[in-house]
């Protein structure tokens, strides 16, 4: 025995194979412990995967109390996850070890998961286990964590060695340890030592799961585990793959059984798959489409290796000729990947022979005659296969029935009936009833030697010989005699005249006719008789021949392939299996120049090549035929082609066409076609031979039965008439295209009618009552056959009105299931070729391409047939349509007769849940008295039906009317006839009798209900059940029985349902969906939900004028059935009416009312109460126990179909309020005050007026109303497949449709419940720095920084919006990569910055999902922006090729998508970005100057690793998977990536994608974007902007104060000079609203300026939130911040920042102030409107009012500025610093006007640099200001400098564009090292802190120095 070795690789399980060896029926097994005891959300689960369909799969841990049972359809896998207490801690023993059984094989892995610890392993089956083992733990593991192994134990009492390794680390070296372990009893060992090398030695055989708690190898810690296989298992020679992500290591380890000397070998494969693509052993891939044994490139290699075939001549190719999906999936199944069903997808089904079905995953070890068990032995994978039917062995290729085996001789098969030589000198013969062999001594007879012909030995021919008839005919003999024979019968050309049993009996019949000539006769037709087959080839019949008697296309295979005819070019070739071929000239064609018979012995002409090798016997013959038809063309070329056929024969010409052309039916030349040639037509590329014609690929015909038809082609299989088939088209788009509908003569038809009675396939009538889902009729015993299964089933119902109760029941639905559609009666309209659906008149009928109809009334009267080729194929209660009437109550097992009808109709369907009868016995069966019985016979009632004169008398002749007579009597008699009214207020009950008459009694409703008329019914109606029951609108109920409470959850309840014995009463089922809207304290109705009927009905919030019914979005009003249901709309409700009674009533926004009619009374239960008088015993669970909290009932409550996204609550998180109106708890909102109005003062419509679909219009405008659906004049499609498109016409008052179909650009799908074409959209996207890709696909990078067309409308088409997407990239890193600043569409509201959600005129659609800004406009185009630099625009189809711009032209062509905006191609990505800028912005630049990188990867090296920009590319690719609806799973923490969300919000992986915002409380539109990652508002808060806050009162403007040298302007537009030079309050919050302002202060420091005349600002502080924050002169970028001197950009507590913007400073605060200083002469103080009136300081009061500005801190009003201003000093001892008194500064009137034109006058200069602001900044006061302050300073250049600099600013500030206004002359600058000047500069983005700090930069720009390319600012240089 050779040496037993495992190697274990250290490797990430990524795949769980499916083999031979994995799968089984029995697993057991241990999860051992993860990392530590308690600790992060432990999972431990289990992946089971069926192999076989209908696999019932059973997991078990009894003493956890766990079981589950699932049944697994073939393929098919499941996670079931198990309890947290199967995982093992320490070393101890469990009995918690997981169990799983199955009925059929299955694959088992686990998988146990803790945070950051996670594995999993193949589970092996307990046939795999062994009694030997040995522990595999290798080192590496940290301090802390254990090696670890389990031992698992079976069925029996075990005991098990453990014998320690000779380390003697965890025991006494080469110790021994037993432990007994009972029946699935578990042990677990662990040791901080490596435990490799201990035996495990059980005495019965055991699993062994080995491991770590945690290793650390290569990566951090993490739970590792696998389970042992048994040393029996172990093996010599492995192949170990390497990680591909492991680029590094890669680990192998080796362990042995016994002394060995392991060695190591590097293999190589070569392979050849399919059409055939090769890869060599060196990695080379090529494909070669030759069709030999084995352009440029591959065709020249693969063709210089070309060798003689394995068969002799044949035939072969070099070139491509012509399905990868079936190699490519065996290559997957033999590498033990499981295959799903990809059949189904790609429309390519499976084709297996006869007597064989196809296994997807089936055994590839097929049980043969020679060894029926190979199955159950072979350890090969899985595979893709056909095979044999039950009783069936493969037999050389074909599956025989297992009596037909044949013989197996010296260890080799032989088939039944075969002869074989073993050698040259026996003949052996298998007999087929004895299957054994029997050999003779014997010899090849003369003519014949011993040899082998494609493989076979045998004796075979020495030569042939060939006979002719041609033309005229001419006759060549075998022995080449020739002769001419002019007879027109039938002759025998050639027949088997000798009697040697060897030899095949044949015969060759001719017949002639004459052509034009009675002296000459030509060949009409040759018959070859062989086999009991009689083979016709006629010239008439081109491409086909004549098969006993049916026209049949060529090619052909017949007698098992003992006979094959085909079609070779110009001659139908028919050739044996024992060598005797048969050639027919089929065409004649007419040359088109005149030659004659000469050519043919031309010694320069095309045949001189055949003159020595064929006689010119064939020149005579020529000569003949043309001279006795006086030189007709067509007999000349008929003696040319025969002459062409003998050279072509003889192999002398070049013309060769293939001698067996590919066709549908053979793709590939034919086994033994030869590799001659032979003159004829060959199809062109791309087409095959079909029949006699060339077809295009995609129009392939049929094959059924082996013979071929084309398409379209009527045929009758066996030569009878019992059954018509026709090739058909199927509608598949990859293979199988066509297929073969056969349907038989003759139909077997069922009917079930009445309450019901029932008819027979076969004839027997009977009755039967039952009232559960019933089996009506079902394919029964289809296997072997091609027959469609099919299942119809009746689902009845007691009938309303019965007597006695006596059990009386009728159809209630009809369902057919076939081709795995399950189809209900409920009048949808389907035509998907396979299966229609249609209504004629009130019957709905469906319709099978096989033949089956079923018709349904829907009430009453059901039919069903079937046709006749499922003879003695059906079950159910229509019997088994075999002719036999005896037989036709036949139990499902097909084997056992019902006693009675009773008996045979418990056929019935299981459903869940459903409460039903099996019919009616003895006295509960319904009877009917002589009396009743006489009165229903009339004509008043049935008798209708058999009067002579009546109605129905012309039907009489064909159907007897006497049954059903007897049926119509029987079930008005057993619905008793009876009609009940009642009097005015109920409070009389009549009832009508037939016989009787009228008989009244006294009646009163029940408690809580109360009389009424409803459907014009009057009868006793609950009151309600009401939510909510105040005004107001809170979660609140009031049930039937007049009880109160409160529920506050979010969840989706059952509010009513029916329940227990209900009779003859109607189940139905009412739900409701709650929401939270602003607080989380009251939830209201969002969805309301009817079932009844079996219809589904959807009511939601404020989709109105619309219900969703199963499934689908109808207009109101809605009628379903036959008037059972209704929907309506009463002003702003949603009524749902029923026949029985039920209402519910919806406003489509908070309001919901359920109303039950009184004999529902005790039968119903949940949130609505039970309807039985008694308020005190409402809360109870489903099963009547009493629950004592509201919540908890609440929670009793909840349906089944939580939305698993949206997390619910059972009732308000915290501080649930007594409050009871919506005002109160929604912060004063109005309007919830308007909407809980509204539910009480419904609008009428106006006179003339009528509600339609929501909208009041004139009531001739009415639209139309087509199968229930109500169509408000749109156009919408009537099936499911979109081929029938109808509108509804006003003018005519009636829906019209015509056949129609989506465009090629279109699918059909469901939007929102409405069937449409829904465009197949593009999308562009640009991100990172940025990287484009376009519509079509192209990538591209572009690093300019300017504003560019992202995409527009180029192209004016009809029914195309104009819209236009620009972007605008910043500059942001070192290199001056940018990144999208911003993404706008270009419309403006008012030229007004919106919040979001914005909706604007229903066309255009602005809001916040997660991160990302989202715009759809009502044109379906979309635009999504995450504000950090991902933008993504996606167009509908019918936008291709139509639009320009960097995303392309959407044109599906990727190569031209680099076009300009003039149209020519760009050269590279630099050019195309220039030529589609749009707008200059600060820092613009075309260019980039850095190398060209990838993505993420390019960003993260280009800005040296900055961990931002590596967490946005990660988020940006996080964003698009959560958008296509894949989950992520947490990728960020407190090292990587973390993120700070703002005040009143926390982060979440999966957000809501439509956050709660102030607009969307009372919103009108419905979001459908997926959940994404954001910071989501904490409860309470809602999003109001960009932040999260408490609803109620927000600022609405705000107010400015400006400090421009000395002089002022207040908040309120007072202007005014003074020139102190001490530190005063600017501004200061004087009145704090008590408490709720926050309370802030800005000082204003002054120095004396120039001559001392004047003083401007030096310093600007503010006191904030604790802090004191200032910024002095002179000092650029950097501020004391409670006296620490700190660098820009700063953030602190969420509530303060502070940035350089430009040569400013601005701090800005979370409550609004904000205040601006540029360090020299210019400063600003801006604060929101809500500190409107509660300022002071020098800036004002802000109360609108400039007259009243200058008030003390005392709040005097004082008419000194000098006064006014001292008063604000903050040092008051100072007060030298006061203004200038006396000696304030005074301009000559001279210098005044000479300073206002020649040098301030540049700010106010029509045509100056700053004209385009005149417009948002006065200039006025800023020249007044500038005058002021050079006279005082005598004209001084930097004082100009200085005023017209704060103008600059200014303008700035307020987003205006100005021009350059500096010059060498007037305010020069000059900027230090690696900075240059900007008018407009970026210094904002470009700072170190910007690459680290989150912040928002301003649209505005601002001059100063800006750092050159490749520079960032530190805040100093």
């Amino acid at each position: 025995m050779g040496t037993m070795v495992k190697m274990c690789a250290l490797l990430v399980l990524l795949s769980r194979p499916v083999s031979a060896r994995l799968s089984g029926r029995e697993f057991v097994l241990t999860f051992m412990q993860n990392y530590a005891a308690n600790y992060g959300s432990p999972r431990f689960q289990l992946q089971i995967t069926a192999l076989q369909a209908e696999t019932k799969v059973t997991v078990k841990v009894p003493p956890l109390n766990f079981q589950h049972e699932k049944t697994l359809p073939a393929g098919e896998g499941v996670t079931d996850a198990l309890p947290n207490g199967v995982e093992v801690y320490g070393t101890q023993k469990t009995s918690n070890t997981v169990r799983i059984k199955a009925s059929a094989d299955v694959t088992v892995s686990s998988f146990s998961y803790k945070l950051y610890r996670a594995d999993m392993s193949v589970v092996y089956h307990i046939a795999q286990w062994g009694t030997e083992y040995f522990i595999f733990t290798p080192a590496k593991s940290p301090v802390g964590s254990s090696k670890q192994f389990s031992v698992t134990n079976g069925r029996e009492n075990n005991m098990i060695e453990v014998q320690s390794s000779s380390k003697g680390q965890v025991y006494v070296a080469a110790s021994q340890m037993v432990i007994n372990l009972q029946p699935y009893e578990s042990v677990q060992l662990q040791s901080s030592y490596d435990l490799s090398g201990i035996q495990v030695t059980p005495q019965h055989p055991v699993a062994i799961m080995t491991g770590h708690t945690c290793a650390w190898r290569f990566s951090k810690c993490n739970h590792v585990y696998e389970q042992l296989l048994p040393v029996s298992s172990w093996g010599s020679n492995f192949m170990v793959p390497p990680l591909s992500f492991q680029t590094r290591y890669d680990s192998v380890y080796i362990q042995a059984s016994q002394p060995t000397q392991p060695g190591t070998s590097k293999t190589g494969t070569c392979w050849a798959m399919k059409d055939p693509h090769y890869r060599t052993f060196d990695g080379q891939r090529f494909d070669f489409m030759g069709t030999c044994s084995q352009s440029t490139g591959a065709l020249v290699f693969g063709r210089s290796w070309k060798v003689p075939g394995i068969l002799s001549n044949a035939p072969c190719r070099d070139e491509c000729v012509g399905g990868t999906l079936e190699a490519y999936t065996e290559v997957c199944q033999r590498a033990g990947i499981q295959v799903q069903d990809w059949r189904n997808l790609s429309c390519s089904s499976a084709k297996c022979p006869a007597n064989t079905y196809f296994e997807l995953c089936g055994s590839s070890c097929l049980a043969t005659c020679s060894d029926p068990e190979a199955p159950s032995k072979c350890k090969s994978p899985f595979v893709e296969t056909c095979t044999c039917n039950t009783g069936f062995l493969l037999s050389l290729g074909q599956c025989v029935p297992a009596a037909r085996c044949g013989c197996t001789h010296e260890g080799r098969y032989i088939p039944a009936d075969q002869s074989f030589w073993p050698d040259s000198r026996r003949r052996c013969h298998c007999h087929a009833e004895s299957r054994l062999v029997q050999c003779q001594d014997t010899s090849c007879k003369a003519g014949q030697q011993c040899q082998v012909v494609d493989g076979v030995t045998d004796c075979h021919p020495v030569s042939h010989s060939t006979c002719q008839a041609t033309s005229d005919p001419h006759y060549l003999t075998f022995d080449k005699k020739r002769f001419d024979f002019q007879g027109t019968c039938v002759y025998q050309l050639v027949a088997l005249c000798s009697e040697d049993p060897a030899l095949v009996p044949f015969e060759v019949l001719v017949q002639d006719d004459h052509r034009g000539s009675n002296a000459v006769a030509y060949t009409k037709q040759a018959e070859v008789r062989v086999h009991s087959l009689s083979i016709i080839i006629r010239k008439t019949n081109k491409g086909l021949v004549m098969v006993n008697g049916e026209l049949a296309n060529l090619p052909l295979s017949l007698s098992d392939g003992q006979v094959s005819v085909q079609k070779s070019d110009w001659f139908a070739m028919f050739s044996t299996n024992f060598g005797l071929k048969v050639s027919f000239d089929l065409n004649s064609a007419v040359p088109k120049e005149v030659v004659f018979c000469g050519v043919l012995r031309d010694p320069n002409g095309p045949f001189r090549d055949c003159h020595a090798q064929v006689d010119h016997g064939y020149i005579h013959d020529c000569v003949y035929g043309v001279c006795l038809y006086k030189g007709r063309k067509d007999v000349l070329c008929q003696a040319i082609t025969v002459y062409t056929a003998a050279c072509q024969a003889a192999g002398a010409t070049q013309l060769c066409a293939a001698a067996c052309p590919a066709s549908c039916q053979n793709p590939s030349p034919s086994r033994g076609c030869g590799a001659r040639c032979e003159e004829g037509c060959s199809c062109d590329e791309g087409h095959i031979l079909s029949g006699d014609q060339c077809v295009p690929f995609s129009q392939y015909g049929c094959i059924h039965d082996d013979p071929y038809y084309k398409t379209g082609q009527v045929f009758y299989p066996d030569g009878k008439c019992e059954e018509e088939c026709k090739c058909v088209q199927s509608g598949h788009q990859v293979e199988d295209k066509y297929s073969v509908i056969c349907h038989p003569v003759g139909e077997g038809v069922c009917r079930a009618s009445g309450d019901p009675h029932y008819v027979s396939f076969d004839g027997p009538a009977y009755d039967f009552q039952g009232t559960c889902p019933f089996t009506l009729s079902k394919g029964c015993g289809l296997q072997g056959t091609r027959l469609p299964a099919f299942s119809v089933q009746v689902e009845k119902v007691q009938w309303n009105q019965m007597v006695d109760d006596k059990v009386v029941s009728v159809t209630k639905l009809v369902a057919l299931e076939v081709y795995a559609f399950t189809l209900i009666t409920r009048g949808y309209i389907i035509n998907n070729r396979v299966v229609t659906v249609f209504q004629e008149g009130v019957h709905y009928v469906i319709t099978t391409d096989f033949g089956l109809r079923l018709t349904y009334d829907p009430v009453y009267h059901v039919t069903l047939a079937v046709p006749g080729n499922y003879r003695g194929k059906t079950c159910g209660l229509c019997g088994d349509f075999n002719g036999d009437l005896s037989d036709g109550f036949q139990m499902p097992n097909r084997r056992q007769l019902a006693k009675n009808t009773s008996v045979f109709g418990k056929l019935k369907v299981t459903v869940p849940g459903a409460v039903c009868h099996s019919g009616c016995e003895g006295n509960s069966c319904p009877d009917c008295s002589p009396e009743r019985e006489a009165a229903f016979t009339k004509p008043d009632y049935c008798g209708d039906i058999t009067v002579p004169q009546g109605p129905f008398a012309a039907c009489h002749p064909k159907l007897d009317p006497k049954p059903y007579l007897e049926d119509c009597v029987f079930d008005i008699c057993a619905s008793d006839g009876d009609e009940i009214i009642y009097e005015e207020d109920c409070e009389k009950k009549c009832t009508c009798h037939p016989v009787k008459g009228l008989a009244c009694e006294a009646h009163s409703c029940p408690q809580n209900t109360k009389c009424m008329v409803r459907k014009g019914t009057r009868a006793c109606y609950s009151t309600g059940c009401v939510r909510p029951r105040a005004p107001a609108g809170r979660g609140d109920f009031h049930t039937l029985d007049d009880n109160d409470y409160d529920i506050q959850g979010t969840c989706k309840y059952t509010l009513s349902t029916t329940r227990g014995d209900l009779g003859r009463l109607v189940p139905s089922s009412v739900r409701e969906s709650n929401d939270n809207r602003g607080s989380t304290a009251v939830s209201y109705v969002r969805e309301v939900g009817v079932a009844v009927y079996g219809y589904t009905i959807i009511i939601r919030k404020n989709e109105i004028s619309s219900v969703m019914v199963n499934g689908q979005r109808r207009n109101l009003p809605v009628q379903l059935g036959r008037g059972e249901v209704s929907v309506s709309q009463h002003g702003r409700t949603a009524m749902v009416g029923t026949d029985f009674g039920l209402q519910v009533s919806y406003d489509w926004n908070r309001k919901l009312v359920v109303r039950l009619p009184s004999s529902y009374y005790g039968k119903v239960c949940s949130l609505c109460g039970n309807f039985n008088g008694d308020n005190g015993d409402k809360r109870q669970r489903p099963e009547g126990k009493p629950i004592a909290s509201v919540t908890e009932w609440g929670k009793s409550q909840q349906t089944g179909d939580q939305d698993g996204e949206t997390p619910c609550r059972d009732t308000c998180e915290k501080n649930c309020p007594d409050c009871v109106y919506d005002m109160c708890l929604n912060k004063g909102d109005k309007r919830m005050l308007c909407q809980a109005l509204a539910s009480y003062s419904e609008q009428p419509a106006l006179e003339g007026y009528v509600l339609s679909a929501g909208v009041c219009v004139p009531s001739k405008t009415c639209s139309c109303s087509y199968e229930g659906a109500y169509r408000a004049g749109q156009r919408f499609w009537a099936d499911e497949a979109c081929g029938r498109l109808c509108r509804c016409d006003v003018a005519l008052g009636m829906v019209t449709c015509r056949g129609a179909s989506c465009s090629a650009d279109e699918e059909c799908g469901l939007v929102d419940g409405e069937l449409v074409c829904r465009a197949i959209g593009g999308t562009c996207a640009a991100s990172g720095d940025p990287h484009y890709r376009t519509f079509d696909g192209r990538r591209f990078d572009f690093q300019g920084a300017c504003v560019y067309r992202l995409v527009t409308l180029c192209a004016r088409q009809p029914g195309l919006l104009p819209s236009r997407s620009r972007q605008r990239t910043a500059t942001a890193k070192q290199g001056r990569v940018p990144h999208q600043e911003r993404c706008m569409i270009s419309l403006t509201l008012n030229g007004q910055l919106m919040s979001l959600p914005l909706n604007y005129n229903g066309q255009l659609f602005v809001y916040r999902s997660g991160w990302t800004a989202v715009v759809e406009t009502a044109a379906s185009i979309t635009v999504t922006f995450d504000w950090r630099g991902a933008v993504s625009v996606t167009l509908p189809s019918n936008y291709q090729g139509s639009v320009c711009g960097l995303c392309g032209n959407y044109n599906g062509k990727p190569q031209d998508e680099l076009t300009m905006r003039d149209g020519q191609t760009a050269p590279d990505a630099a050019r195309l970005g220039k030529s589609w800028i749009v707008a200059l912005v600060p820092g613009c630049s075309s260019v980039c100057q850095v190398a060209l990188c990838q993505d993420c990867v390019y960003d993260a090296c280009h800005n040296h690793g900055y961990q931002s920009v590596v967490c946005e590319a990660v988020a940006g690719y996080m964003s698009s998977c959560q958008s296509l609806g894949v989950s992520i799973y947490s990728w960020r923490s407190e090292s990587f990536c973390s993120t700070v969300c703002p005040a009143n919000s926390h982060y979440a992986l999966c957000a809501s994608g439509c956050p709660s915002t102030c607009a969307s409380l009372t919103s009108v539109t419905t979001c459908k974007r997926p959940c994404a990652e954001a910071c989501m508002c904490d409860s309470g808060f809602l999003l109001s902007g960009d932040a999260c806050g408490v609803k109620g009162c927000h600022p609405l403007g705000q107010g400015k104060c400006v400090v421009s040298g000395d002089p002022h302007v207040s908040f309120d537009g007072q202007r005014f000079d003074f020139q102190g030079t001490c530190v005063y309050t600017l501004a200061k919050v004087c009145d704090d609203d008590k408490g709720q302002l926050p309370a802030f202060t800005v000082t204003q420091g002054n120095e004396k300026h120039g001559n001392g005349s004047m003083a401007v600002t030096k310093s600007v502080a503010v006191a904030v939130f604790g802090s004191d924050i200032s910024v002095k002169q002179g000092i650029a970028w950097r501020v004391f911040v409670d006296d620490e001197l700190m660098t820009c950009l700063l953030t602190w507590e969420m509530d303060v920042s502070q940035s350089p913007k430009g040569r400013n400073i601005i701090l800005q605060t979370d409550i609004g102030l904000t205040v601006l200083y540029d360090t020299v002469y210019y400063a600003e103080v801006i604060v929101p409107s809500t500190y409107q009136g509660k300022m002071c300081g020098l800036c004002g009061n802000y109360n609108r009012n400039p007259a009243d500005d200058f008030r003390l801190p005392g709040g005097r009003l004082m008419s000194s500025i000098e006064d006014f201003g001292k008063a604000w000093v903050v040092d008051p001892l100072r007060l030298v610093c006061g203004g200038c008194g006396g000696q304030c500064p005074v301009c000559d009137k001279t210098k005044a006007a000479k300073s206002q034109m020649d040098s301030c006058g540049i700010i106010s200069a029509p045509d100056g640099p700053f004209k385009a602001c005149h417009g948002k900044v006065d200039p006025a006061a800023y020249v007044s200001h500038c005058v002021f302050d050079l006279c005082a300073l005598e004209g001084s250049q930097e004082t100009l400098c200085n005023s017209v600099q704060a103008y600059a600013r200014a303008c700035q500030n307020a987003g205006a564009q100005i021009q350059l206004w500096r010059s060498g002359s007037l305010c020069p600058t000059s900027c230090p090292a690696n900075s240059h000047y900007e008018l407009c500069a970026d210094t904002c983005g470009t700072t170190c802190a910007s690459l680290t700090l989150s912040f928002t930069c301003s649209d505005n720009c601002y001059e100063r120095c800006q750092c050159d390319e490749g520079f960032i600012s530190d805040g100093i240089k």
